[in-house]
């Protein structure tokens, strides 16, 4: 299947590096050394990988265990790419129905609300990534605008996207609190004032040309 190249490898013999501090949740533990304590199997969910082993390791300061998985495995019962697989399915515009059917006939069983989760997930990692692209002074010559509106819970919800036109790449996806005029300008200004662009492409909304 073509599109596993496009999926993150999951490789049971290669184990992720260690934490730099000891991962104690709630604690602060200035460890930096850690005891190799045991070898744990792990059954996952992966279009090729059935399961794997984790190796559990112990802080020498506090006392705290905790797993350390191979590349492509986390604790969850499904692989990073299957997780990935589901996102790009629905990316590709199956429901989340038809999503779980076309996993579960790879081999591989996923519930609607385990597709959904991965799909808010890689929304929010997506999401964070383009905030810090922004942040890192990207500039863009010409900015692309356009607004649409969408139900969520049942109360609509006005969603902007900006785009680099000249590189096709989206900048920013962002929920404003509406469509006013007011709202526009201060979005506009603040992108021209991370981006450093001085041409605005958008649509004939009212809204845009005040802009």
């Amino acid at each position: 299947m073509r599109l596993t190249l496009f999926l993150p490898d999951v490789n049971a013999d290669v184990m992720k590096p260690l934490p730099r501090h000891c991962p104690r949740p709630g604690a602060s533990c200035a460890g930096t050394t850690f005891h190799r304590h045991s070898r744990v199997g792990k059954a996952i969910r992966d279009t090729k990988v059935s399961r794997t082993v984790a190796v559990r390791y112990q802080c020498t300061e506090c006392g705290y265990t905790f797993r350390v998985y191979p590349v492509g495995v986390t604790r969850r019962q499904q692989s990073d790419r299957l997780c990935c697989l589901s996102v790009l399915l629905w990316n590709l515009g199956l429901s989340l129905g038809c999503v779980v059917v076309t996993v579960r006939a790879l081999g591989c069983p996923l519930g609607r609300t385990t597709v959904y989760e991965n799909v808010c997930v890689a929304g929010q990692r997506a999401r964070r990534r383009m905030r810090e692209r922004l942040r890192s002074g990207v500039r863009v010559r010409v900015l692309g605008m356009d607004c649409t509106h969408v139900k969520v819970a049942g109360k609509d919800k006005v969603v902007v996207q900006s785009i680099d036109v000249m590189a096709g790449r989206t900048l920013e996806v962002e929920v404003l609190p509406g469509e006013d005029e007011r709202t526009i300008v201060r979005y506009v200004s603040r992108m021209a004032k991370l981006t450093g662009a001085e041409v605005l492409v958008t649509d004939d909304a009212d809204a845009f040309k005040t802009a």
